[in-house]
């Protein structure tokens, strides 16, 4: 039995004569992506120049093509090369648990200039931090001690690593997992991350920065994306679009946020101050002051220190004193001590209509 160079793997189908087909990546054709993840991205087949300007690898392990013998602890190994493969016969979005769609496997393992396909749970633990071009994962986990670095932009963000869910189990970053580079999680359906994200992140459909995850360099939250599970932290300021949300207890913002649209500051806290826009609401805490414009609102729990501001017709629903009080006492608050500043159009807590929520 002759072993591909750096098998790590005992298995049969590790050996020369497994009867598949080996190539080197430079040497197969790439699937170039356009269109844009939130409506539709389209891939198309095009001959490789034969050089590493961006050569497709594809991580695909399974115990029937790993030669898995260590509870298969193989087919997770980013340093086996039976998990790797140089061409599929579908497009990368396509046959997401099908091992019948990779029909050659690579006879080295991906370079830095390597635009990367992750189909399965992979870890980098055995061969250290790995830096690639582009990364692209449709399916499995990136597990804790996995240090992975995108140098180049994914395509339709501004990024090195998309995390994709085409409508299956989602791609996912496990506590004590990195990602080097910046990186997008699209939806449609629940995708989370608990590791680091470094460079900064964008949140779409229903994905989530879960528990303990940390984000560094900014974070996007679009659709219903959210902060979700307890001692999440982003770092460098947040944007929450849609009907996005901070959500969660000892969440933490740094470097301030903007909420907009229907999006909400549900739970958590954020220091560096905020900026609420549209229909937007404040239910938390926010260090550093805060601006309320157009329809925003600040909820009976929202607390702001350091100065809140409304203009426009935002208001907050937070009282002190009593509207029945002799003479009346109801004030519209955004923190129980500190009167905020009124530039817009709500009323004050003790005008004639006892409105519900106002500004004084």
């Amino acid at each position: 039995m002759v072993l591909l160079p750096g098998c790590s793997c005992c298995g049969s189908l590790c050996a020369v004569s497994d009867g598949i087909a080996r190539s080197d990546p430079k040497d197969e054709g790439n699937w170039i992506p356009s269109g844009t993840w939130k409506t539709s991205v389209t891939w198309t087949f095009t001959a490789n120049p034969g050089d590493d300007s961006g050569e497709n690898w594809y991580f695909y392990g399974s115990s029937a093509t790993s030669g898995a013998s260590v509870g298969g602890l193989e087919t997770f190994d980013w340093g086996n090369i039976c998990n790797w493969w140089s061409s599929r016969n579908v497009d990368p979005s396509a046959g997401i648990f099908t091992a019948s769609s990779f029909t050659t496997r690579a006879t080295r393992l991906p370079p830095a200039s390597a635009v990367v396909h992750i189909y399965t749970t992979v870890n980098t633990s055995s061969v250290g931090p790995q830096t690639v071009k582009k990364l692209y994962v449709w399916n499995g986990t990136i597990k804790a001690g996995s240090e992975i670095s995108a140098t180049g932009t994914a395509h339709d963000t501004s990024g090195g690593t998309v995390f994709n869910n085409p409508g299956y189990a989602p791609g996912v970053l496990e506590n004590g997992a990195t990602i080097n580079g910046g990186a997008q999680l699209n939806g449609p359906n629940y995708m989370f991350t608990r590791g680091t994200i470094n460079g900064g992140a964008v949140f779409n459909g229903f994905s989530y920065l879960g528990l303990s995850g940390t984000v560094n360099g900014g974070a996007t939250f679009n659709d219903d994306s959210s902060m979700l599970e307890n001692l999440a932290t982003v770092n460098g300021g947040a944007i929450f679009n849609n009907r996005s949300y901070n959500y969660g207890f000892s969440h933490t913002i740094n470097g301030g946020a903007v909420f907009n649209d229907l999006s909400s500051n549900a739970s958590a806290t954020v220091y560096g101050g905020a900026v609420f826009n549209d229909s937007s609401q404040n239910n938390a805490s926010v260090y550093g002051g805060a601006v309320f414009n157009d329809s925003s609102r600040n909820l009976n729990s929202g607390t702001v220190y350091g100065g809140a501001t409304f203009n426009d017709a935002a208001c907050s629903n937070r009282t002190v004193g009593s509207f029945y009080a002799v003479p009346c006492t109801k004030k519209f608050v955004a923190h129980p001590t500190d009167l905020p500043t009124c530039s817009g159009t709500a009323l004050a807590g003790c005008h004639a209509s006892n409105p519900g929520c106002g500004c004084n």
